[in-house]
């Protein structure tokens, strides 16, 4: 492949990296990449009393659902803000802006 056939193709990928990430911000899960990167470093991410009791299982418009025992979730929704601080820190500022907490078998969330 010669030097412009990789510029073209390099640039065919730009646009539509630049397609998708449009679409993906529309449907309010423009941050793919962040919610990856958190999921395989959460224990390292969120620290150890987040990582024992909680998993993450969606971002969405900046909001990061985790699910948690309700025993486990009284507890955490104190630490809620250490949690947010080491988001910001770790996998950029704003990306997530509040986290919900998802009682384990119960499909809903507290605050």
């Amino acid at each position: 492949m010669g030097r412009e056939s990789r510029a073209c193709a390099v640039s065919d990928l730009e646009s539509i990296r630049g397609i998708i990430d449009t679409a993906l911000g529309r449907w309010g899960v423009g941050h793919v990449g962040a919610f990856v990167k958190l999921s395989e470093n959460w224990s390292m991410i969120a620290g150890e009393q987040w990582a024992k009791h909680a998993r993450p299982l969606l971002l969405r418009r900046a909001v990061l659902t985790v699910e948690a025992s309700p025993a486990a979730a009284s507890i955490l929704r104190y630490s809620v803000g250490d949690l947010l601080r080491a988001l910001d820190r770790e996998i950029g500022e704003g990306v997530v802006t509040e986290v919900r907490i998802q009682l384990a078998g119960q499909g809903r969330s507290t605050g």
